[in-house]
């Protein structure tokens, strides 16, 4: 904040000199300090940006020498007193030349034509500046604990960035190298305006320096892994220059305490994610934040949700952990499905979901070939990456219907979680991607799966058939199940357990007895396959085995 020669010729002091403006070249100069002088050699006494008040003694004798001492000693302009006698011109109130030796000189030159007070006019700008001094003084310290505390609460980039726009009152923008908007703040800007075409206005900003934006580079001098950009920033350079210091400071040390090099990009995602379903955003902002990100637009966008259901739960229960202390199962599984998006082709949004979950949401290019097809090559791509980089193995993946925007998409990734933890639920399918609708019953059963009393019902069909297999150790839950899905053909599930049909009559009359049902009738059967497929949901995702495959805590 500076106070400027125009704003000091507004005062209501300087106006009741009825001040005639005789050169107005560097009026929006900023003022240092207000100095009454009328002697000739001023430049031992000037630091450079005053306003000089003085009574024309020096200007009558040598304007010109008067003028060019102060235009090299850096002083900004000269209010001049020289009242003009009743009935007099007021107009002629300077010498021939002056004004114009005023305007090649760079100096404000402004005659002012009725007796003032010098103490006023200086009185009432110093305090200005002082006050101004010290309101600068107090955004420093501001900034300074503001910065601090955040450091300290290892704030997230997108907090870090939100503050720093709140502090400047402009869109602030962090963006990787390669212009990329991975957080960004619009400080009442819409952001689907903000960021179109970024990439492209990102570089041609950088390329010629608009004057307003400016940006700090976040990381080691030799190699910044990322860029602070305030944009249409019309404010003092030593205010935005110390709040994106500060901002960039506290980035680099939150990326150190928490996260590496491909996090940045993440977190973005993730972020951009929250907001939808949180409701923080518009359409038309989320997707200026996807294309931002690097995600092509597209005619339509899937959501997709990936699930390893053994692999992850062994580190859900503490079994396996990383043994190089690096980045959790989950996160490596996101970070492979990423960038087997990527070398397929395609483009999208990847996030870290609930459930041990990964979530995308794809911008898929798949020209006439049908998306179900293409997303099935791409489940089976990363299958086998996941596979061979990190060992998990039986990958499979939920997708709900395509979305006209990606906002819809992002919403749909409940849809497609759904579908996952259904498709979870299935036995060693040789697909990898399925549709809700596609799974029919067993998609139903996997929605419903928490429900108390869905609970109680599979308990009650199903319970004294776990605990009989759990006290002899026994497969009768097997042979159930494949009898269900053999639709009662028994050469068929004697077929697939490798069974005499003696011993499967055997576990058939167990069953029967157990349970207390008769497996001919056709209301028994259809509820007891709808209660395995409930147990068999609910423990998709849980990994506590029991003998056969079934859940200890259903």
């Amino acid at each position: 904040m500076t106070v400027t020669v125009s704003e000091i010729l507004d005062l209501d002091v300087v106006q009741a000199g009825d001040p005639l403006v005789l050169s107005d070249e560097g009026v929006e100069r900023a003022v240092r300090w207000v100095h009454s002088i009328d002697i000739e050699d001023v430049t031992h006494l000037l630091r450079g940006g005053e306003l000089v008040l003085t009574t024309g003694v020096a200007l009558r004798r040598d304007a010109a020498r008067h003028l060019r001492g102060l235009a090299e000693a850096g002083a900004v302009g000269v209010l001049v007193e020289r009242p003009v006698p009743e009935g007099g011109d007021r107009r002629d109130v300077m010498p021939d030349g002056v004004p114009e030796l005023a305007r090649s000189l760079g100096l404000t030159l402004v005659a002012l034509r009725r007796e003032v007070r010098f103490v006023e006019i200086t009185e009432q700008v110093h305090r200005r500046l002082v006050a101004q001094q010290y309101e600068e003084v107090q955004f420093a310290r501001r900034v300074y604990e503001t910065f601090t505390d955040l450091a300290m609460h290892r704030e997230p980039p997108r907090g870090i960035v939100a503050t720093s726009a709140d502090l400047l009152g402009v869109p602030v923008v962090l963006e990787d190298p390669m212009h990329r908007a991975v957080a960004v703040a619009g400080a009442g800007r819409p952001l689907d305006d903000l960021l179109k075409d970024w990439d492209a206005t990102a570089r041609e900003q950088d390329g010629d320096g608009r004057s307003s934006w400016a940006s700090v580079d976040v990381g080691p001098v030799e190699e910044p892994w990322a860029r602070l950009v305030a944009v249409d920033a019309e404010l003092p350079p030593a205010r935005v220059e110390m709040v994106l210091g500060r901002a960039a400071q506290a980035l680099h040390l939150q990326r150190m305490q928490e996260y590496g090099g491909q996090e940045l990009e993440h977190r973005a995602h993730r972020d951009l994610f929250d907001d939808v379903l949180e409701g923080r955003l518009t359409s038309g902002e989320i997707e200026a934040r996807a294309v931002a990100l690097g995600m092509a637009r597209a005619d339509q966008y899937v959501a997709v949700t990936a699930v390893v259901p053994s692999g992850l739960n062994r580190e859900r229960r503490g079994i396996d952990p990383e043994p190089d202390g690096g980045l959790s199962l989950q996160h490596r599984m996101r970070d492979v499905l990423a960038a087997t998006v990527r070398s397929q082709g395609h483009t999208g949004l990847v996030s870290l979901g609930r459930e041990a979950r990964v979530d995308l949401v794809l911008a898929l290019q798949h020209g006439q070939e049908a998306p179900g097809s293409v997303l099935e090559r791409l489940g089976q791509a990363m299958r086998t990456q996941l596979s061979r980089t990190t060992g998990l193995d039986g990958l499979v993946a939920g997708f709900a219907d395509p979305s006209e925007d990606v906002f819809r998409a992002v919403l749909a990734t409940r849809v497609s979680a759904q579908a996952a933890a259904a498709a979870a639920a299935l036995r060693a399918p040789d697909h990898v991607c399925f549709s809700f609708s596609g799974l029919r019953l067993r998609g139903l059963s996997s929605l419903i799966r928490d429900d108390p009393r869905v609970q109680r019902f599979a308990e009650a069909e199903l319970g004294p058939l776990l605990l009989d297999d759990i006290r002899r150790e026994g497969r009768s839950v097997d042979v159930l199940r494949a009898y269900l899905e053999c639709g009662g053909n028994k050469t068929a599930v004697a077929q697939r357990l490798h069974m005499s049909r003696p011993a499967l009559y055997a576990h058939l009359r167990r069953i029967v007895e157990t349970l207390g049902v008769s497996l001919e009738d056709g209301e028994s059967r259809a509820s007891l396959h709808v209660a395995l497929m409930i147990i068999d949901a609910r423990s998709a995702l849980d990994g506590h085995e029991q003998p056969g495959g079934l859940l200890a805590d259903v």
